[in-house]
């Protein structure tokens, strides 16, 4: 799991300490909340996930086939 967004950022920007402040305060209400990995992650959350990396694939698959 990680933070929306927060791969999009190279280590060497200066904008990278301001994202890992605001993963720390996301991180800070997830504890206030008490949520776990285990309350996100779900069953029906990775079926979601299998089926749009499948639907993903098979449309790159379906493009490259029908490029000339």
């Amino acid at each position: 799991m990680m933070a929306y967004f927060s791969s999009s950022i190279p280590a060497e920007d200066p904008l990278k300490l301001d994202e890992c402040r605001m993963a720390g305060k996301y991180m800070l209400e997830l504890l206030k909340k008490d949520l776990k990995p285990r309350d996100i992650i779900t069953r029906k959350s990775l079926h979601n996930a299998m089926v749009m990396v499948m639907l993903w694939v098979d449309q790159q698959m379906l493009s490259f086939t029908l490029l000339p």
